[in-house]
C-alpha cells in the first residue's frame, strides 16, 4: 500500500486515533467504512493532495487505533466524537468530509452534532437500511450473519456479509489472489482483524441507526449524498436514494459501486469528488 506522510496518533477517550496526512490546502477527512482502515484510502488519497490536506485515519479499534482496554462495543455518535476531536486538533476552518459506506453515518452524525465543522459533506452511499420498505428482511439477515459470525468466525460471516452488500443475493463470493505477494498478505490479515472487531463491536450495532433528518436538513454545511454509477440495486445504493429524497436533493453520482470505484477507478472517483466539492 502506498504510504503517506506524518503519521501520528491523537489521543481520544478510550483510545489512540492513528491518522497521517498528504497534501496541502484545505482539510479533507476521509472516513472509511466497517471491515476495511486507512490503508485502502492511501492511493485514492494522493491524487486529491494538490488541493487538500488529506487525513486519513482509522476509525477506533481497526488498523492501527487501539482502544485503551479490553474491546466495547461501538456506537456511530462515539466515532463521529472523535471525528469532532481530530478535526479540532487539524484546523480551525470548517472541513470538507468524505464518508465511506458506514463511514457515512459518521459524517452524517458529525453533520448533525457538530456543524460548525463541516463545510461540504460527501456520504457515500451511507446503508440506512431503516428507510427501507423491506428494513425487516435486512434485520433478520444481519441476526442470522451475526449468528454465523458466532457460530463460523469472522471469515464465514463476511462472505455472506459482502455478497449482500454486492445486490443483495449469496451468490458464491470471489476467493483471494492464488498467490499473494507478501504485501497482499499483510493486507489480508489486516482486514481479518478488522473483521472481527466489526462483527464483535460494531455490526449489531450500527445496523439499526437512523439519523436525525431535521437536523441533517438545517445544518449549515453543504451535505451530498453519493451513490455508484454501477451500483444498480444493491442495498446501500437504493438507502442512499431514499435518503437523498427524505432530504430533497439528487444523488451525486460516482465511478463504480459501493466498494469497487474508490480502490479501481481512484482516479475517475477524485476527480468527480474535487467537481462535487467546487459544487
Amino acid at each position: 500500500m502506498t504510504e503517506l506522510e506524518n503519521p501520528t496518533g491523537l489521543r481520544v477517550p478510550g483510545a489512540s486515533l492513528h491518522y497521517e496526512l498528504t497534501g496541502t490546502g484545505p482539510v479533507l477527512l476521509l472516513i472509511h467504512g466497517g471491515v476495511a482502515d486507512s490503508g485502502i484510502l492511501h492511493d485514492f488519497a494522493g491524487r486529491l493532495a494538490d488541493r487538500h490536506t488529506v487525513v486519513a485515519y482509522d476509525r477506533r479499534g481497526y488498523g492501527g487505533s487501539a482502544l485503551d482496554g479490553p474491546d466495547q462495543q461501538q456506537s456511530v455518535e462515539l466515532h463521529a466524537d472523535d471525528a469532532h476531536r481530530l478535526l479540532t486538533e487539524l484546523t480551525d476552518e470548517p472541513a470538507d468530509v468524505l464518508g465511506l459506506s458506514s463511514g457515512a453515518f459518521i459524517g452524517i452524525e458529525l453533520a448533525t452534532r457538530r456543524p460548525e465543522q463541516l463545510r461540504t459533506l460527501v456520504a457515500f452511499e451511507p446503508p440506512v437500511v431503516e428507510l427501507l420498505p423491506d428494513r425487516e428482511w435486512f434485520h433478520a439477515d444481519g441476526r442470522e450473519t451475526y449468528e454465523i459470525y458466532r457460530r463460523e468466525g469472522a471469515g464465514a460471516a463476511l462472505a455472506k456479509f459482502s455478497n449482500v452488500v454486492q445486490d443483495g443475493s449469496e451468490a458464491e463470493p470471489a476467493g483471494p489472489p492464488s498467490d499473494p505477494d507478501p504485501e497482499m498478505l499483510e493486507f489480508m490479515a489486516r482486514m481479518g482483524r478488522n473483521a472481527e472487531f466489526f462483527f464483535e463491536h460494531e455490526y449489531m450495532q450500527f445496523g439499526d441507526w437512523l439519523p436525525d433528518l431535521d437536523a441533517l436538513r438545517e445544518a449549515p454545511g453543504r451535505i451530498v449524498i453519493g451513490g455508484g454509477e454501477a451500483s444498480g440495486t444493491q442495498p446501500a445504493r437504493r438507502a442512499a436514494d431514499a435518503l437523498a429524497e427524505r432530504l430533497g436533493v439528487q444523488v451525486a453520482e460516482f465511478p463504480g459501486d459501493h466498494g469497487s470505484g474508490i480502490m479501481e477507478q481512484p482516479d475517475a472517483f477524485a476527480a468527480r469528488l474535487e467537481a462535487v466539492l467546487r459544487g
